[in-house]
């Protein structure tokens, strides 16, 4: 497995990844307005599955790149 490096030194991936669970998973609809009709027949709906961070729900004026 890769390790990560931080400032304070290496992190083994079980590590990082307890670190990593404090967000949100959140799963939503959406449709996109392209994709009715296709030639493939998909559906225009799609589920999205985002990772909110803790910060997201406190932190109101931040801006979070996409």
């Amino acid at each position: 497995m890769a390790a990560a490096v931080c400032a304070a030194g290496w992190l083994t991936m079980t590590e990082l990844e307890a670190q990593a669970q404090t967000g949100t998973v959140e799963v939503t609809s959406l449709h996109g307005k392209s994709l009715e009709g296709n030639l493939s027949g998909d559906p225009a709906d799609r589920d999205v599955t985002v990772y909110l961070p803790p910060s997201y729900g406190r932190e109101k004026s931040r801006r979070y790149p996409v």
